[in-house]
C-alpha cells in the first residue's frame, strides 16, 4: 500500500528546502485556485495544497509528519515480514521403520530464525504504536480540558463587544494591565467565520466591475481581522477574516486606490498594507499580508 504524504500533494521531495516548498505552493495555488481554475475538482485540490503547505512550512509540524511517515513505513515492513512468515516450507522425509535409526531433527535455518525475529519485532512495534495512540488521545484530551479552563478565565475578563462597528481597526483588546487577549468575536459581537470569509453583520460595498483583489495570508502564521478601505471613501467598505496560511478574494471592486488595514489576532498588532491601485490595466491584483507592514496609528 502506497503512503500518500503532504510532500506528494505539494509535488516536492522530502528533502525540499523551505524556498522550494514556498515556490511549489505559489505555483500550485495559481494553477488550482477556484477563481482561476473552472475545474469542478479545483476547490478540493486547493484544500489539499493548503493543508500540505500548512504542515511543511512549519518546522515542528513537518518534523512530526516525517516521524509519521517513518512509522508507517516501519509498520508496512513488519506486516510484509509477518505475511512472508506465514508461508512455511515442508520437506518430504522417507518413512523409517522402528528398527531404523532415530530421526535427527535439523536445527532451524537462518531464514526461519530471521522470520521468527521479524514476526516478534512486528508484534513489539504494533504494541508500541498502540501505546502511543493511547498516550496521544490522553494528551489531546488533557490539552482540551486546559484550553477550556483558559477560555473561561479569559471570557471572565473579556470586555463587552459592540453590536455594530464600522470604525478603523484599533488595538482595543489590551487590558488595563497591558496584557493582550485575543478577541473571541468580531467588534460587532458576531463570531469569527470558521474559514476565511466576510464577517456577518457588516455592510458590504460591492462595485459594478469584475475587478478583484487576491489577499494572500500564506506567509503569515496568524489569523487576521481585515478591512478594505478605498481612498476618498469614509469608513471601511468590507470587513473580513482570513485564517493563517490561507487567502481570500475580494471581488466586484470599482477602479480606485485601496489599502488593507488588518489586525494580527494572535498578538494584537495592527498594520496597513501598501497602496493597491485597481483600474483597467490592473484588474486582478495580489496582496501578500505579513508582519512588518506599516503600523496603524
Amino acid at each position: 500500500m502506497t503512503i500518500r504524504t503532504h510532500y506528494d500533494n505539494l509535488h516536492v521531495s522530502p528533502e525540499a528546502s523551505d524556498e522550494e516548498i514556498r515556490k511549489a505552493y505559489r505555483y500550485l495555488s495559481k494553477q488550482y485556485h477556484p477563481d482561476l481554475n473552472p475545474d469542478a475538482d479545483a476547490n478540493r485540490i486547493m484544500q489539499l495544497i493548503n493543508q500540505a503547505y500548512d504542515v511543511l512550512s512549519d518546522p515542528e509540524k513537518r518534523a512530526q509528519h516525517d516521524r509519521w511517515i517513518a512509522e508507517q513505513k516501519a509498520l508496512q515492513q513488519a506486516q510484509q515480514a509477518a505475511q512472508s512468515a506465514s508461508y512455511t516450507s515442508y520437506q518430504i522425509v522417507p518413512y523409517q521403520t522402528p528398527s531404523s535409526a532415530s530421526v535427527q531433527q535439523k536445527p532451524l535455518s537462518k531464514f526461519h530464525l530471521f522470520m521468527i525475529t521479524a514476526v516478534f519485532a512486528g508484534l513489539i512495534i504494533s504494541l508500541l504504536l498502540g501505546l502511543y495512540q493511547i498516550y496521544d488521545i490522553y494528551s489531546k484530551k488533557t490539552a482540551t480540558d486546559i484550553a477550556a479552563q483558559n477560555t473561561k478565565a479569559i471570557l471572565a475578563h473579556q470586555p463587552e463587544q459592540r453590536s455594530t462597528d464600522t470604525s478603523a481597526i484599533t488595538s482595543s483588546d489590551i487590558t488595563s494591565s497591558g496584557t493582550y487577549i485575543r478577541p473571541f468575536a468580531a467588534p460587532n459581537g458576531n463570531p469569527w467565520p470558521k474559514e476565511s470569509g466576510y464577517i456577518d453583520g457588516y455592510p458590504l460595498g460591492f462595485g459594478r466591475t469584475s475587478y478583484q483583489l487576491y489577499v494572500d495570508n500564506a506567509l503569515n502564521s496568524s489569523d487576521v481581522y481585515a478591512q478594505l478601505w478605498q481612498e476618498g471613501v469614509d469608513g471601511p467598505l468590507r470587513h473580513f477574516f482570513i485564517a493563517e496560511r490561507s487567502y481570500f478574494v475580494l471581488t466586484q471592486l470599482n477602479p480606485g486606490d485601496y489599502t488593507i488595514r488588518y489586525q494580527q489576532l494572535d498578538a494584537g498588532e495592527t498594520l496597513v498594507s501598501e497602496n493597491i491601485r485597481i483600474n483597467a490595466k490592473n484588474k486582478n491584483n495580489i496582496l501578500y499580508l505579513k508582519r512588518g507592514e506599516t503600523p496603524q496609528n
